[in-house]
């Protein structure tokens, strides 16, 4: 009913490259619960075809995740699909007490195999996929450097003000192009979009959450604490989501997606919770 889905490239999540960093974080949180029904004993027979459904399920994810890529073969998706299993990996034997199965960690190696292979070789599928234009890097960065000047290194011009930014500051050579005219709504990452719109302080504050929630979800894993698998998981596709935030433009859609798996890494690295009945607080006397 709306005409902006009407167009063939339509997605709910954005652009095409959106959707694939959105596959890419499925994919990952599909790998984590594959492995969690690894780790689980229990052999009855309703369990099984539980597990046998997960799995094709699974399977079919990663299938569509794979042909998605290969069809826009980006190299920031191959580097985030890379990234992803690396982490997932490293994670994976961190915590687990003992090796997990060749056939839980199958899906994953393959596809890293296969996108180790193609972020260098030509892609097999050959589909005529509509270009995105937007800044570059180098003009990104001109902007926020001068942004900076006329502003606040701090904080920035304001949020949501990167176009007024960018009409501002653009390279003059735009005028002789057909974009002379168009305001980019975002910079070419959502890093330099932030460092522009909101300045260092909060760009740091963020950092410093990312660094925070990452070391205590490692120092997690490294314990062997119940529930790795899944934690393994999670890691990956928030790791992958917070590199594409640095390499790639994010949307309401990813930003949701990575402060998501953000609530969820840090309700599992957070300690149990405790009750402490009014009678024995020292705080109501």
């Amino acid at each position: 009913p709306f005409s902006f889905a009407q167009a063939q490239t339509f997605t709910t999540v954005g652009t095409l490259n959106a959707w694939g960093i959105f596959l890419c974080a499925a994919t990952f949180l599909g790998f984590g619960l594959r492995l969690e029904e690894t780790v689980d004993d229990n052999t009855s027979k309703e369990r099984f075809w539980k597990k046998a459904g997960k799995e094709v399920c699974i399977a079919l994810l990663s299938g569509i995740t794979l042909l998605a890529l290969a069809a826009l073969d980006y190299w920031m998706l191959w580097t985030m699909l890379l990234v992803g299993i690396g982490v997932l990996l490293i994670a994976v034997f961190a915590s687990a007490k003992r090796a997990p199965s060749a056939r839980a960690l199958f899906l994953p190696m393959t596809l890293g195999v296969v996108g180790l292979f193609l972020l260098f070789l030509p892609s097999p599928l050959h589909i005529d996929v509509p270009v995105e234009v937007g800044p570059s890097a180098q003009v990104s960065g001109e902007v926020v450097k001068r942004t900076w000047d006329e502003t606040s290194v701090l904080f920035g011009s304001g949020p949501g003000s990167f176009p007024v930014q960018y009409g501002k500051f653009k390279p003059l050579e735009t005028n002789a192009t057909r974009f002379w005219n168009v305001r980019f709504d975002r910079a070419s990452s959502h890093a330099w979009t932030l460092l522009a719109t909101l300045g260092l302080l909060p760009v740091l504050f963020l950092v410093l959450f990312i660094l925070t929630l990452g070391f205590r979800t490692f120092r997690q894993a490294l314990s062997g604490a119940p529930g790795w698998a899944l934690t393994s998981g999670l890691l990956a596709a928030w790791s992958s989501l917070g590199l594409a935030a640095c390499l790639y433009s994010a949307n309401m859609a990813l930003t949701f997606l990575f402060f998501g798996t953000s609530g969820l890494l840090d309700s599992r690295v957070l300690p149990e919770p405790r009750s402490v009945p009014v009678k024995k607080s020292r705080g109501l006397g």
